[in-house]
C-alpha cells in the first residue's frame, strides 16, 4: 500500500457508502465510517482534528455526534491528546489498534477492486489505486483522429529541445498525418524558452497555440496568467485525468488550476553501473556517508576515470543541485509546513509568506557535501551540464551519475555503451537526518491564454492527443525515456525496453519523487539561478568548509532582496 493511494481509496468507499443512505436508519450506520473517513483522511495530511469538527463530519446532530465521539474515546478507538498546556483542550488521533485495522480494510478493498477488474491474486498486489484499467496490457500504435476541421488547421507548438520534443519533431511528417492537421514545432533551451512565454504572453494573439513549460514555473505562469486554465476546456467529456501520475498533475496545478497536460514527466535520480558495484562487492548506497564509502573504493581502483557525475555548470544547473542536496537532508529552501516525514504542505503556495532557510545547517551541510563530492568528479564538473553529466556515464567514464531519468536515452538504447542494460537506479540519497527522495521534473502541454479562441476546440483535441497513451508509447518506442502515464509504464512492452521508465513509475508510487524539493514559487528560476552563479563562484575558488555559513548568509540576504 502505498501512502499516496490512501486517500482514492478513502474517497471510492466515502462515495460507495453514500449509495446506501436511502433512509434515516441506514445513512445513521454510516456516521461511524464518516467520522473515521474524517479523522484518518486529516491524521494523514497531519491537520488537526478537533472533537466539534468531527461531529460535524459524522452528519449527526451535533449532540448525537459528540456521543458516539465519547464512545469510541471510551473503546479506546480515538485517543485525546492536549493541545494546550492547561489541558483543557484536546486534539484527536486514532489510536495505534485502530490505525491498523484502518489501513488492512483500505488494503482489502484495494485488493478486491483489483481482482474485479481482471487482475490475477498475485498481480493485485502491484496494482496501484486509481491508475488506468489499461494498466499492464499492451497499448496499441496510434491511429489517424477525426477532426471536423473549420477555417485555419495550423497548429504551433513551442517546446524544449529535450528528448521527448527532439523526437516529436523528427516525427513531425507521420504525427501530421496522423493528426490531419498542419504542424510547426519550435524547439528553444530552457531559458530561453521561458523568456519566450514570457514575450509571447504581451503580444496581442499568441504565435503559439500550445507551450510546454518546466514543473517550477507553474506558480509563475499562475501569477503572471499566461496560460489558460484547462479543467473547463478538458472534462467536458470522459477524459482520463488519473492516467497520468498523481505527482506531475500535482505540478502543473496551482491553487486549484491545472494548466497543462503533463507530456514528460522525469526525476533527478542516481543511476549506477552494476558491473562495477559487483566488481568491488559494493551495495547499492543507502544515504549520503555510504555514497561516499563507495566512490572513495571506485577511486583507489582506478578501474573508470572518475567514480561519479553530476550537474555543476554555472547558474540555473549547480543551483538545482545545491537545492536539491539541502532537500535530501530535509530541508526546502523555504519555511514550509512538514505533513510527514519528508513531504510538506504546498496545498496554499500561492499565499505563502517566503522565509528563506539557505542559511541553515541543511544548507550549510548541502554546500560542504557538494565541495567534497569535487575531489571525486570530473575536473570539467563546474562546466558540465546535464546532457554533459550523462554523456559520461553513457561512455564508461564513470561509475555512478546524478542524472534526470529522461537522459537514459543517452544509453538504454545504446548497445555501444558500457552502461546499455548494465545499470541500477535509485532515488537521491538522504543524510542521517534527511529523506531519501528525487525531485520531480518534465514539462506539460498548456494553451496560451491570449491564444486565437476560434481554434481553442483543435488546439484541445491536439492536446490530448499528443499526450494520449498511444502517442506517448509512441515517443519512447523512438528513441525517449519518459513517461506521465501509469498505463504506458505499465506496458508489458516498455518494462522491456526501458528499466529507468519502469523504475521512476516504482518512485511514484512509493511516494520518493517530491514536488516541494525545487519548490515552484514564481520567482524559483531567478532564485535557483542567482544561488548557481553564487555557489559557482566559491567553489571555482576551493573555498574551505568555515567560509559556508558566511557565503550562504549573503546569499538569503541578497535573494530577500531580490524578491522584494
Amino acid at each position: 500500500m502505498y501512502r499516496s493511494e490512501i486517500n482514492y481509496i478513502i474517497d471510492y468507499i466515502d462515495k460507495s457508502r453514500d449509495f446506501f443512505n436511502f433512509d434515516k436508519e441506514a445513512a445513521f450506520g454510516n456516521s461511524t465510517w464518516k467520522i473515521y473517513s474524517f479523522l484518518f483522511k486529516n491524521f494523514y495530511e497531519d491537520r488537526l482534528v478537533t472533537q466539534s469538527s468531527l461531529a460535524m463530519a459524522s452528519g449527526m446532530s451535533r449532540a448525537t455526534g459528540n456521543r458516539k465521539i465519547i464512545n469510541l474515546i471510551k473503546e479506546k478507538k480515538i485517543i485525546q491528546k492536549p493541545r494546550t498546556k492547561s489541558g483543557k483542550s484536546f486534539s484527536l488521533h486514532p489510536s495505534i489498534e485502530l490505525q491498523d485495522s484502518f489501513l488492512n480494510l483500505l488494503k482489502n478493498t484495494k485488493y478486491h477492486v483489483a481482482f474485479a477488474m481482471g487482475y490475477s491474486e498475485k498481480k493485485s498486489q502491484t496494482f496501484y489505486f486509481g491508475s488506468s484499467l489499461l494498466s499492464a496490457n499492451i497499448i496499441p500504435p496510434p491511429t489517424a483522429l477525426e477532426l471536423d476541421i473549420k477555417g485555419n488547421n495550423a497548429i504551433k507548438i513551442l517546446a524544449k529541445n529535450n528528448p521527448t520534443f527532439i523526437v516529436m519533431k523528427k516525427k513531425i511528417n507521420f504525427i501530421k498525418k496522423l493528426l490531419g492537421i498542419k504542424l510547426e514545432i519550435k524547439l528553444l533551451n530552457n531559458d530561453n524558452l521561458r523568456l519566450e512565454i514570457i514575450n509571447n504572453s504581451k503580444r496581442k494573439i499568441s504565435k503559439y497555440d500550445l507551450v510546454a513549460f518546466n514543473f517550477p514555473w507553474t506558480s509563475e505562469i499562475h501569477e503572471k496568467q499566461y496560460l489558460h486554465s484547462l479543467e473547463d476546456l478538458l472534462f467536458q467529456d470522459n477524459f482520463n485525468i488519473k492516467d497520468f501520475h498523481h505527482g506531475s498533475i500535482q505540478a502543473s496545478t496551482v491553487a486549484g488550476n491545472l494548466y497543462g497536460l503533463p507530456i514528460e514527466e522525469v526525476a533527478s535520480i542516481m543511476v549506477y553501473r552494476k558491473d562495477i558495484l559487483q566488481k568491488y562487492k559494493l551495495s547499492l548506497p543507502l544515504n549520503i556517508n555510504q555514497l561516499f564509502t563507495a566512490i572513495k573504493r571506485i577511486k583507489n581502483h582506478n578501474y573508470v576515470k572518475y567514480p561519479i557525475s553530476w550537474p555543476a555548470s554555472r547558474g540555473f544547473p549547480i543551483g538545482c543541485s545545491f537545492i536539491e542536496m539541502m532537500g535530501n537532508l530535509g530541508q526546502p529552501i523555504v519555511q514550509l509546513k512538514r505533513i510527514y516525514s519528508g513531504n510538506f504542505d504546498l496545498s496554499d503556495l500561492h499565499n505563502l509568506v517566503l522565509r528563506f532557510k539557505i542559511n541553515s545547517q541543511a544548507g550549510i551541510d548541502a554546500l560542504n557535501i557538494l565541495r567534497k563530492l569535487l575531489k571525486y568528479s570530473s575536473p570539467d564538473t563546474l562546466q558540465m551540464t546535464w546532457d554533459d553529466v550523462a554523456n559520461s556515464y553513457a561512455k564508461g567514464d564513470v561509475a555512478m551519475a546524478n542524472i534526470w531519468s529522461g537522459r537514459a536515452c543517452f544509453f538504454e538504447y545504446d548497445k555501444l555503451s558500457p552502461a546499455y542494460r548494465n545499470s541500477i537506479y535509485s532515488e537521491k540519497l538522504g543524510g542521517l537526518e534527511g529523506v531519501n527522495a528525487s525531485t520531480i521534473g518534465g514539462y506539460s502541454l498548456g494553451i496560451p491564454l491570449n491564444v486565437n479562441n476560434s481554434k481553442i476546440d483543435l488546439i484541445v483535441s491536439t492536446l490530448k492527443y499528443l499526450v494520449s497513451p498511444s502517442m506517448i508509447k509512441y515517443f519512447i518506442k523512438n528513441g525517449v525515456t519518459a513517461s506521465p502515464l501509469f498505463s504506458v509504464s505499465n506496458d508489458p512492452e516498455i518494462h522491456d525496453m526501458s528499466s529507468s521508465i519502469v523504475a521512476v513509475d516504482e518512485m511514484q508510487k512509493k511516494d520518493v519523487i517530491k514536488n516541494w524539493i525545487r519548490i515552484p514559487i514564481p520567482q524559483f528560476y531567478e532564485i535557483t539561478d542567482y544561488i548557481g552563479k553564487e555557489i559557482h563562484s566559491k567553489l571555482s575558488k576551493k573555498i574551505v568548509k568555515s567560509q559556508i555559513p558566511s557565503i550562504l548568509s549573503n546569499i538569503q540576504t541578497n535573494i530577500q532582496q531580490l524578491i522584494k
